[in-house]
């Protein structure tokens, strides 16, 4: 989970990330592990801009708290 984290901290401010570019990143299978990355994410501290990962086809989580205006709101 930490190895998650620690590529998701490194998102530049500006720039995205998709679920499956970051399970890539620490060695998973991009096309099977988004989830695997969704639920680390689920459990990040706060000062990890999970908001930075974006769906495969570049749309806002459904999941993300406070819903996809929240996460969109969070991008801008």
């Amino acid at each position: 989970m930490k190895e998650i984290w620690e590529v998701v901290s490194k998102i530049p401010v500006g720039k995205v990330a998709t679920y499956g570019q970051v399970a890539e990143a620490v060695g998973r299978n991009p096309s099977k592990e988004g989830l695997v990355v969704s639920r680390a994410l689920k459990y990040a501290p706060i000062e990890i801009s999970y908001h930075r990962v974006v769906n495969r086809i570049g749309n806002v989580a459904k999941g993300f708290p406070g819903g996809q205006d929240a996460h969109r709101e969070k991008l801008v």
